[in-house]
């Protein structure tokens, strides 16, 4: 399942970049992210697939939170995988403890990865089998992509870079 995301995860990212420097299009993160998940990332949604119903994507939704002081049990990440269409992160009222196939973390004007964004996910992804998380950064003026991809507490920097 692992491979099967990730294929699908590098090859949107490549397209999803090709595009936007091709093209000249412009926006800030969010709009990126919408960009990215509509035209990218839904078209390689396909029965029987990993990724096999467009429910399964969400934008700006809660995940569980990693344990900590003062911390909500729940947190909005830039894009959300759910293993199942329509999924939450709450098994029931107030139990946000549903984990997402994978998270993938954006920021903008950037060469490289936030290191919060990775230190985040590494935390979140240690003892979570299944679960992939990916750290991206985008630059439209330098005309660079670079995406790190956690697994199991460990990160894998330059995992894609455009």
């Amino acid at each position: 399942m692992a491979n099967a995301l990730d294929k699908i995860i590098h090859v949107a990212l490549k397209a999803f970049f090709q595009e936007v420097l091709s093209t000249g299009w412009y926006g800030r993160e969010r709009e990126a992210i919408s960009l990215f998940a509509f035209r990218h990332l839904l078209a390689h949604v396909k029965a029987g697939s990993v990724l096999h119903d467009p429910a399964q994507i969400a934008i700006e939704v809660a995940v569980p939170q990693i344990p900590g002081p003062r911390r909500k049990t729940q947190v909005c990440k830039d894009l959300v995988i759910w293993r199942e269409p329509a999924s939450t992160c709450w098994s029931e009222p107030g139990h946000a403890d549903n984990i997402p196939l994978s998270v993938l973390e954006w920021k903008h004007g950037r060469s490289v990865p936030a290191e919060e964004n990775v230190e985040w996910l590494r935390a979140f992804s240690a003892g979570q089998e299944g679960f992939i998380g990916f750290a991206m950064a985008f630059d439209l003026r330098a005309r660079r992509l670079s995406a790190c991809r956690i697994e199991l507490g460990q990160s894998h920097a330059g995992w894609l870079e455009v």
